[in-house]
């Protein structure tokens, strides 16, 4: 979530500081785990400069990423009766689908 006023302001209005600080953190680092770690570290020093980060947050990256990838299938799932989900969803339930998964 990122404004622009006089520059980017990052907000944060999933859960407006009621969940912890890594559920919006982690979705900005991508690629394989050296890759990531180096990123984290990047953005985690950025954080800190404002506040203190609790590290063993860290430990909720994978649960939720998992628990993002489960709600965006059901989403999708819910939504299969809608005639434009298949047309721009159509790799999805297929078998490539669930071994990405």
């Amino acid at each position: 979530n990122v404004l622009w006023r006089d520059g980017p302001h990052v907000v944060d209005l999933d859960d407006a500081l009621n969940g912890p600080a890594v559920q919006d953190l982690w979705m900005l680092v991508s690629g394989d785990p050296a890759t990531m770690a180096v990123q984290l570290d990047e953005l985690l020093a950025g954080y800190e400069a404002f506040r203190d980060f609790d590290r063993a947050q860290l430990a909720l990256i994978e649960p939720l990423r998992t628990l993002r990838m489960l709600r965006h299938a059901a989403w999708l799932a819910e939504r299969w009766s809608d005639p434009s989900f298949p047309l721009n969803f159509p790799f999805f339930g297929t078998p490539a689908y669930w071994s990405q998964q």
